[in-house]
């Protein structure tokens, strides 16, 4: 069997990655920036890639838009992947990082694995 190539993309620059408001994980967008990384991202790979694997996040599909446009046969798969999502959405709709970050420190300081916000979070467990 011929050797195979796995290329490990996390997604492109996005809005709360720049201290922008989101309103829940799910439907952060890529930045002006992030187009520009996820374009030259596809334009850098050296062969025709058979599958690209995304989350259902609105970003990782952004990101991955450049690469599907140029190489028309690649099949693009959803899996349940994708980041922690350890501070319950709802409770924090529109909000920015600076507002969440006594949250999150808290979060962490409680070391406490089987830990869960309220809606829509997860436990690290």
């Amino acid at each position: 069997m011929a050797p195979r190539t796995v290329l490990v993309v996390r997604h492109a620059q996005s809005a709360a990655n720049v201290g922008q408001r989101t309103r829940d994980p799910a439907s952060i967008a890529i930045t002006d920036l992030g187009r520009a990384q996820a374009e030259r991202l596809a334009a850098s790979v050296g062969f025709a890639p058979t599958r690209i694997i995304t989350s259902s996040f609105v970003r990782t599909h952004q990101t991955a838009e450049p690469l599907m446009l140029r190489f028309q046969q690649l099949v693009r798969e959803e899996w349940n992947i994708h980041e922690l999502t350890y501070l319950s959405p709802s409770r924090f709709v529109d909000s920015s990082p600076e507002e969440r970050r006594p949250f999150v420190d808290e979060f962490w300081r409680a070391a406490d694995p089987h830990r869960v916000d309220g809606d829509g979070a997860e436990s690290i467990a």
